[in-house]
């Protein structure tokens, strides 16, 4: 088990990414409290990207659904190869965490590695309800720049309620 914990900090770069982007518990543990930002992506042009990332380049990466479950998963190095090893440890979580409904993007040898992604693959960007005006205006220069049109929310607490609603801004 050793060579495993040396090997996924050292060699496995994992993004991780939610479908649950209206959770305002989501919000707060991964978006500073919702003063941090959401970023939308379109999976399958994801997915394809992956796909050709590995054709491309022969690197393993791929987009994966986590899996929540009670007990750890029962791995049998006889039958399974390191990579599908490793992706079960990477991909299994405890139901507790189950609202998130998450998603990772395993890059294998890709650890401490920047991913640039095609254009069209963001679809949008949801701003925190709480984000400071400077780093709206940061967002929205950045958005003015890019080649392909980002769809930009902003996120609002609801009156009378617990949640949030979004609201579309044009820039």
């Amino acid at each position: 088990m050793s060579a495993q914990r040396e090997i996924i900090p050292n060699r496995i770069g994992v993004f991780s990414l939610s479908w649950n982007y209206k959770s305002i518990l989501l919000w707060s543990h991964y978006a500073d409290s919702h003063k941090g930002y959401c970023v939308g992506f379109n999976v399958g042009k994801l997915k394809r990207f992956c796909e050709k990332t590995f054709l491309e380049h022969q690197e393993t990466i791929s987009l994966e659904e986590v899996r929540y479950q009670e007990k750890y998963p029962f791995i049998n190095a006889y039958k399974l190869s390191s990579d599908e090893r490793l992706k079960c440890q990477l991909l299994t979580k405890s139901p507790e965490w189950q609202y998130e409904k998450e998603y990772r993007l395993i890059w294998f040898l890709g650890a401490n590695n920047r991913l640039r992604i095609d254009d069209g693959i963001i679809r949008r960007v949801i701003l925190g309800c709480r984000m400071t005006s400077a780093d709206k205006d940061e967002i929205i220069s950045i958005l003015k720049t890019r080649k392909d049109r980002i769809y930009l929310y902003e996120a609002k607490e609801r009156r009378d309620s617990f949640g949030l609603d979004f609201r579309f801004v044009k820039y």
